[in-house]
């Protein structure tokens, strides 16, 4: 009787452990994530809001919006806004 009463709490004890161990490295990716966007948004700032990571990037020509899109994007990630045709360049790809 004892011994399944401390085989119950080992085994709780080791589920709150586990589940701790898995929150603080989620909690610590999350943090190294913010902080690699404030650290490219500095990067933004520096360099007059233009930054180019991929040159085969599109960027949004609605003055509140200029997020970076992929060359091929149809429409805006952020603002949903339909991007130019002539930006975009039509890529051949081999199967």
């Amino acid at each position: 009787m004892i011994g399944e009463i401390v085989v119950t709490l080992f085994l709780f004890a080791l589920a709150v452990v586990i589940t701790a161990m898995i929150f603080g490295v989620w909690l610590i990716v999350t943090i190294l994530r913010l902080c690699a966007r404030v650290i490219t948004g500095v990067f933004q700032l520096l360099t007059g809001g233009y930054i180019s990571l991929h040159e085969q990037t599109v960027r949004c020509a609605r003055p509140g919006c200029l997020q970076s899109n992929p060359r091929e994007a149809r429409f805006c990630r952020r603002c949903g806004m339909s991007l130019d045709q002539s930006q975009r360049v039509k890529v051949r790809r081999a199967a």
